[in-house]
């Protein structure tokens, strides 16, 4: 990595976006799980640079590609850098920065959505997230992992027809690798079938996970419907007594929730914050809050910023 150029950074960048936007959702049935990429691609800063503390309403993946990277995390520090062969996995929601020390550092980023399609996959998500922790969110590569990433990068450089298909095939597989490496070995769906009956706690454990899973996409009734094959009206009543909310209101409010922390960093844009929850436009996402806070989302990042000089 060592001769690794901003230009060809910014040529990776050129080259994968549309392979990217391309990709529909990646589903692995044994984990019971679809994989949606948010975005991927190289982040530049030719000097030595720090990013305020800040979140993500996806998963993301980052390992440096040049330079040397710092990540603040809950007290803890990490530290990546193109010669350690590691990288770091942080959940979606937890507040982190990162600083540079170097003239100049790459990183490479994934933005991941990992969406639970079944019990299987709840089970998987919860058990991911546990691993990630006790591992300080830092992972390594295995030989079989780098050699997908050499070859997704080779395709993307050598172009032809058959780029987007082999370069998106390389980097599923990638993801899909990584994924699975992180099982223990004695990792079996079985043990996860789901009940035929449900508890209530069950229930409204399941809805609030998969409403934080899916935070950056408009939510759908449907899926939990068809999940515990119950209508609506009896899984909002069951939701109603312990949240005091319906499920569409609850959906509702952790959007606004990460929106809220997004806007709070001013490096976003409102269409940065409107891209990261999923709206189709800026000006959807503007009516949506205005709607729940009675206020546009710039009135609200004016009224945060006159709080904090008095």
């Amino acid at each position: 990595m060592a001769n690794h150029s901003v230009d060809k950074s910014k040529e990776f960048n050129v080259l994968v976006s549309p392979i990217v936007s391309g990709m529909g959702p990646v589903r692995i049935e044994e984990l019971g799980v679809e994989l949606v990429i948010g975005c991927f691609g190289d982040f530049i800063h030719e000097e030595k640079v720090s990013i305020v503390e800040h979140e993500h309403p996806l998963y993301e993946f980052v390992w440096m590609i040049k330079g040397d990277m710092t990540y603040l995390v809950d007290g803890k520090k990490l530290v990546n850098s193109e010669d350690n062969g590691q990288a770091f996995f942080l959940p979606p929601g937890r507040l982190h920065r990162r600083c540079s020390e170097s003239p100049l550092s790459i990183i490479r980023s994934i933005e991941l959505g990992i969406d639970p399609v079944n019990a299987v996959g709840a089970a998987f998500v919860k058990h991911l997230n546990q691993i990630l922790e006790s591992r300080a969110f830092c992972i390594g590569f295995t030989p079989g992992q780098l050699s997908r990433l050499n070859i997704l990068e080779t395709e993307l450089f050598r172009g032809g027809p058959l780029t987007a298909s082999l370069a998106g095939h390389e980097l599923a597989a990638f993801l899909i690798d990584v994924l699975q490496a992180l099982l223990p070995d004695n990792w079996s769906c079985d043990r996860f079938v789901p009940a035929q009956n449900y508890s209530r706690n069950d229930i409204t454990d399941y809805i609030v996970m998969r409403i934080d899973d899916l935070v950056n996409r408009p939510f759908e009734m449907k899926a939990l419907t068809y999940y515990f094959n119950l209508s609506s009206r009896h899984l909002n009543r069951v939701f109603f007594d312990k949240y005091h909310m319906s499920i569409r209101k609850y959906a509702a409010e952790r959007r606004l929730y990460h929106a809220e922390r997004l806007l709070q960093n001013p490096a976003n844009s409102v269409g940065d914050v409107a891209n990261a929850l999923g709206f189709n436009s800026a000006s959807y996402f503007i009516s949506f809050f205005k709607q729940h806070k009675k206020m546009t989302p710039g009135e609200f990042v004016a009224r945060r910023r006159q709080t904090a000089q008095k």
